[in-house]
């Protein structure tokens, strides 16, 4: 699509251009988390479906939301908004029983939040060639692609797999989101999101840069968490089949990694 348009002035490879540089970076982070989805119990075709419908829900909600606060400029209310808007959409996807597992959430949010970032960077992309030049256009692609595991994505995920550690294996209750667990995350991935919409000094993107390497420290920690979730529930299993279920060993939470 480069040589298309650079090489031969062709204007027609510029949508396409745009599209798969926007894309295929949060695509590829996608794929990491689906096949990091332990229990396997989510298709690729379902993640996809997640990716474009949750990405566009995600952009509308935020939309909306803008248009109903008068001070929508500050990178904290930035972060409020776009973070709330992902957490609705996320609760959607996640409402179903059957989607009980940390991995699950993990996977179902960063679904959602390659979807926004892909489509939020394509539109970023074509205001600059409008406004600037196509130079401008390729260093945005480019940047926001190389950065874009530490942003909407990685924070996503963060969401999605609070959600699943608070729910479990039952409905959604609205009331569940007043839980400290929940909370502290959305609190956690709302400050990394406004420092990231900081005017930091320097050319090179070096504060992104550590955030996303703050965003991976908090998520790879989830995924410990997660690991461990399904290792008990294995463990479980396993001794369901040799001892009585009234033992209290299958039922019991003392150990489970949902209390972490």
């Amino acid at each position: 699509m480069y040589i298309g348009v650079e090489t031969f002035q062709n204007l027609n490879f510029l949508p396409g251009l745009i599209t798969l540089g926007s894309f295929m970076m949060p695509l590829t982070i996608l794929i990491f988390f689906w096949e990091m989805n332990v229990p396997q119990n989510i298709s690729i075709y379902k993640v996809i479906k997640i990716l474009f419908g949750g990405g566009i829900l995600s952009l509308v909600t935020a939309g909306l939301m803008y248009d109903n606060f008068s001070d929508s400029t500050s990178v904290i209310m930035i972060g409020i908004i776009e973070e709330v808007a992902k957490l609705l959409v996320i609760l959607w996807f996640l409402k179903e029983t059957k989607y009980k597992f940390i991995f699950n959430g993990l996977l179902i949010g960063a679904a959602v939040g390659a979807g926004f970032a892909a489509f939020e960077s394509a539109g970023y992309a074509l205001r600059v060639a409008l406004l600037s030049d196509l130079d401008n256009m390729y260093s945005t692609i480019i940047w926001r692609g190389v950065l874009s595991p530490g942003g909407h994505i990685a924070w996503a995920a963060l969401l999605g797999s609070a959600i699943c550690i608070v729910k479990g294996g039952s409905n959604f209750r609205w009331s569940m989101l007043s839980d400290f667990r929940l909370l502290r995350i959305l609190g956690i991935v709302i400050i990394l999101h406004a420092l990231w919409d900081v005017q930091w000094p320097g050319e090179l993107p070096y504060a992104q840069i550590a955030l996303t390497i703050i965003s991976w420290i908090i998520a790879l920690g989830i995924m410990n968490i997660a690991l461990k979730e399904i290792s008990s529930l294995k463990a479980s299993q396993t001794m369901g089949m040799i001892l009585p279920v009234d033992t209290g060993l299958i039922t019991g939470h003392e150990n489970s990694p949902r209390g972490i």
